[in-house]
């Protein structure tokens, strides 16, 4: 996976499930949120890069809450 193709816009389209957030109030972090459809589950990442956060993705998305 190239890490400069990766963007935050690509992740959002790829992972529609997941609420993708670029520097959260100016942070320097890119975070991802999922809610379970009955809302007793969160998933929340959080990474440094759009490439990190892919890669975090990717892994949490062979995983159920």
């Amino acid at each position: 996976m190239d890490d400069h193709a990766i963007t935050i816009d690509g992740l959002r389209a790829k992972y529609p499930g997941w609420e993708i957030i670029a520097r959260p109030a100016g942070l320097p972090v890119v975070t991802a949120e999922r809610k379970s459809g009955g809302g007793r589950h969160i998933r929340f990442l959080v990474a440094h890069s759009a490439a990190e956060l892919a890669v975090k993705l990717e892994t949490a998305g062979t995983a159920e809450p």
